[in-house]
């Protein structure tokens, strides 16, 4: 992990600074706006005159900034004027030849990835423990995974990046068999618990092997912007990266970039798949905060993530005094060789210490301290912290575990967490079986059978399983213990998962 530095502009950086303070969507919008202009044509609500409980809501200026396509104020689908602009200000931002506003969330950016490098039947590495987002790609591609079977950490119970030399050995094998070709190889920069892979040896041997790397960057967009968090995929020799701004880069929810670099991929080739993928009425809220948020990161980003940084480090000091509770750092990490880099802004908060589990601990802080997580799972809950937090709401949190740990009762009930069940075979490619005729039966009577839809916790919106795969014992056990906890499931047709789809006749 790079450590901090302080050091002076050189006068290249201090002219991209400059650019950088450009807001040209911003600017524009602003033109438009003070116009004055009638408009007849859509959205229907009309800059909210049609709907005043909306500007009662949201205020005037965003109603009359919720706009279609026109000429003064560019196309997404065609940009060729201010969000061009403000598209090449981003790659430049971010270290990349080419950056799409996405906005209809990175998912749509995992799914134009996979779409734009790979082909039906077409293999590729994936880690198991990816987002549901991955998972559909490949049914929308028709691709076929290679999985990495996930390292569950001992003590923490949350999955590691995959091991280098794992992905080595797959490669060794597929070489014995020449009717196997591998085309791209997917990592996650940082998981949800902030845990980057050795993206400087994953891309190494993407290079080696000719293969294609695509990063899913959903909770790293703050990277690339001080020196003190991992390595990026675009300074890693990565392809392609989808990167979630409105995670941690400020923007609003649902809207990301996607970051292409280099020639493996050619950008007409991804313009062309973006284009069937992205709606044709494009909202100019999430990308005017996209432009905003590029330009706040860039110029401030540096200064606002250090004070971040010094924050979450008093933070997680004062979290693991408190009896009960762990808060991993990097020094928990420092000698793993699969662990690239930490997240320091991730409070990954261990809490069977108190003789609870995750959800009821995400439970209790919502209703006794109006607090509320990003996620939780058997024996921990994550809290992310961003530059816009402050010693304040950070001392919230703090106050609300103190108070947890000295109201928990340890002798009365010790929370349990089953083990995280191994990865079931696969006896169909995801998109056949995705596509197969279905049938639907009880939880308890489908071991054995071969899944035809997912099913997932989310957040983090990991499959336990994907369809073509076959449903295990141990899978079943484990959806009975997710639905016994409380956990939120997710990706199956019946949301109780009292019921589940499977492969007609298997």
């Amino acid at each position: 992990m790079k450590e901090s530095s302080v050091s002076v502009p050189s006068a290249t950086e201090k002219s991209q600074l400059e650019r950088q303070k450009r807001v040209p969507i911003i600017e524009a919008l602003k033109k438009h706006r003070a116009e004055g202009v009638i408009p007849f044509h859509v959205p229907g609500h009309k800059h909210g005159q049609g709907n005043p409980e909306m500007v009662e809501l949201f205020g005037s200026t965003m109603m009359e900034l919720d706009l279609n396509a026109m000429a003064d104020i560019d196309d997404l689908a065609n940009p060729v004027s201010v969000i061009r602009e403000a598209q090449e200000l981003a790659a430049e931002a971010f270290g990349a030849d080419n950056a799409y506003f996405l906005i209809n969330g990175t998912s749509s950016g995992i799914h134009s990835m996979l779409l734009s490098a790979l082909n039906q039947r077409d293999r590729i590495i994936v880690p198991r423990d990816g987002h549901k987002s991955m998972y559909a790609a490949l049914i929308l591609s028709g691709a076929s995974p290679i999985f990495i079977p996930p390292s569950i950490h001992p003590e923490f119970g949350f999955t590691l990046p995959p091991d280098p030399e794992d992905i080595e050995s797959i490669f060794a094998e597929v070489r014995q068999i020449h009717s196997l070709e591998i085309k791209a190889m997917f990592a996650i920069n940082p998981s949800y618990y902030g845990l980057s892979p050795r993206l400087d040896l994953l891309a190494r041997i993407a290079h080696r092997e000719d293969v294609t790397l695509l990063v899913d960057e959903a909770h790293g967009a703050h990277f690339y912007f001080h020196p003190g968090f991992p390595r990026t995929a675009m300074s890693s020799g990565a392809s392609m990266s989808a990167v979630s701004m409105h995670k941690t880069g400020g923007s609003l929810t649902q809207s990301s970039l996607l970051l292409r670099k280099g020639d493996r991929i050619s950008n007409e080739s991804l313009r062309n798949i973006l284009d069937l993928l992205r709606t044709s009425s494009s909202s100019y809220l999430l990308m005017t905060s996209l432009d905003s948020a590029r330009s706040r990161l860039a110029t401030r980003g540096r200064e606002l993530l250090e004070e971040t940084l010094k924050l979450v480090r008093n933070v997680r000091a004062q979290i693991n005094s408190i009896p009960g509770l762990h808060c991993p750092g990097p020094e928990d990490f420092r000698n793993d060789h699969r662990v690239g880099g930490f997240d320091e802004t991730r409070l990954t908060i261990g809490v069977q210490g108190l003789g609870l589990n995750g959800f009821q601990v995400e439970r209790i802080l919502r209703k006794e301290y109006s607090l509320q997580v990003e996620m939780s799972e058997f024996q921990s809950v994550v809290a992310v912290a961003t530059f816009a937090d402050t010693a304040d709401s950070l001392g919230k949190l703090v106050g609300a575990l103190q108070g947890l740990a000295r109201s928990s009762n340890v002798s009365q009930k010790i929370a349990r967490f089953p083990e995280h069940p191994p990865v079931p075979p696969r006896v169909m490619n995801p998109r056949d079986a995705f596509y197969s005729r279905k049938t639907s039966l009880p939880l308890t009577e489908i071991a054995g059978s071969i899944c035809g839809e997912m099913i997932m916790a989310y957040p983090p919106g990991i499959p336990l399983i994907c369809p073509g795969e076959v449903i295990t014992e141990d899978i079943v056990s484990h959806v009975q213990a997710l639905k016994s906890a409380g956990a939120a499931l997710q990706g199956m047709a019946d949301p109780m998962a009292d019921r589940i789809r499977i492969v007609e006749g298997s």
